[in-house]
C-alpha cells in the first residue's frame, strides 16, 4: 500500500494491511495478535461512538432540544436504551446506504468528516463554554480557561490539517455540504426554541 491522502482508496484493496504483511512474511502468530487486537479496538472504538452520541441525544432531550421520549432511561439499568437504540439504528441504517450507494471508500470519507469535523467544533465549543458557566456558577479556576484553551488549540489544528489534505471530491462535497446544512437547522431551531438547562443532582458542582 503506497501512502499518503492521494492513495488512501489502496487501503480497501487490503484486509488490515499490517497483518497482510504478517501473513505474507511467515508471521501467523503475530497476524493472529494483531487480528485480536484491531478486532477489540474496533469494538471499543464503536461502543464508545455509540456512547457517545446517545449521552448527547440523552441531555439534549433533557433540555427540550430533542423529543422527550429520547430522556427517558431504563427502569432496570437506568441507561438512555432509547437513545442508544436509535443511535444504533440511524448509523446502521446511514452507513449501509451510503456504502451501497457511494461505495465502501466515499462511504468511509463522508462519516470520516462527518465525525471528524463536528467532533472537534462540539468540543471546542464545550471547551469555551466552561470558563464562562463555571464563573457563572461560582467555581471558576485559572484551569478551566488554560486547559480548554490548549485542547482548542489543538482542535483548531485538527480542523486545518484536515482542511488542507482532504482533497476536493464528490464525498467531501456531500459530507460538508450536509454538515452546514446540518448548523443552519440547528442553529435556527435554537432561536426558534431556546434550550432549557434541567440540571440533576450534583451536575452543578
Amino acid at each position: 500500500m503506497v501512502g499518503g491522502p492521494s492513495n488512501a482508496s489502496s487501503y480497501f484493496q487490503y484486509f488490515i494491511p499490517g497483518i497482510t504483511e504478517a501473513v505474507k512474511y511467515g508471521l501467523i502468530p503475530i497476524a493472529i495478535l494483531w487480528l485480536v487486537l484491531v478486532t477489540n479496538s474496533g469494538f471499543t472504538d464503536t461502543m464508545a461512538i455509540l456512547n457517545a452520541v446517545a449521552r448527547d441525544m440523552y441531555t439534549m432531550a433533557k433540555d427540550s432540544a430533542l423529543p422527550q421520549w429520547l430522556s427517558m432511561t431504563h427502569p432496570k439499568y437506568k441507561t438512555p436504551h432509547r437513545a442508544l437504540i436509535l443511535d444504533t439504528i440511524i448509523g446502521l441504517v446511514l452507513f449501509t446506504v451510503l456504502g451501497w450507494t457511494l461505495g465502501p471508500l466515499n462511504a468511509f470519507l463522508i462519516t470520516g468528516l462527518w465525525g471528524g469535523v463536528a467532533t472537534s467544533i462540539e468540543h471546542f465549543l464545550v471547551n469555551t463554554a466552561l470558563p464562562l458557566y463555571s464563573r457563572k456558577r461560582n467555581f471558576f479556576k485559572w484551569a478551566h480557561v488554560v486547559i480548554p484553551t490548549i485542547a482548542s488549540i489543538l482542535y483548531v489544528f485538527v480542523l486545518y490539517a484536515t482542511a488542507v489534505t482532504t482533497a476536493i471530491s464528490l464525498p467531501v462535497i456531500v459530507a460538508m455540504a450536509f454538515l452546514i446544512a446540518w448548523f443552519i437547522i440547528t442553529g435556527f431551531i435554537s432561536w426558534k426554541k431556546p434550550v432549557i438547562p434541567r440540571l440533576e443532582e450534583g451536575e452543578e458542582l
